[in-house]
């Protein structure tokens, strides 16, 4: 009888160890599901769109961005032209940039050692 009753028990123990696994997965593939599909809105919580819908929301942001980057090349290029025109004062070439003149400023009212 001790053998049956420990029998029954096992498998029961058995069963529901079984049984939380599946609810485990199942409420993992529900959540995947929810990501997937999206949720409606219900009281207090706000709706949650679905995949698609996400992408579709990028797809359209990147689409919008193109034209904004064209007038990004245009303000870069000339950025670019102004960023040479400093990079040029700001190294010596043979005495005609800023560098060169404070070079020749500095050696002039430095006191003689």
């Amino acid at each position: 009888m001790a053998g049956a009753v420990a029998a029954v028990t096992g498998a029961a123990a058995g069963v529901v160890w079984i049984g939380r696994g599946a609810l485990r997965w199942g409420r993992r593939i529900a959540h995947m599901v929810d990501d997937l599909t999206g949720e409606p809105a219900r009281p207090g919580v706000p709706a949650r769109p679905g995949l698609m819908e996400r992408i579709g929301t990028i797809e359209g942001r990147l689409d919008g961005l193109d034209g904004r980057l064209d007038g990004l090349d245009a303000r870069l290029g000339c950025l670019d032209g102004r960023l040479a025109a400093v990079e040029h004062e700001l190294r010596p070439n043979s005495g005609s940039s800023l560098h060169d003149k404070v070079t020749r400023l500095a050696e002039a009212v430095a006191p003689e050692r």
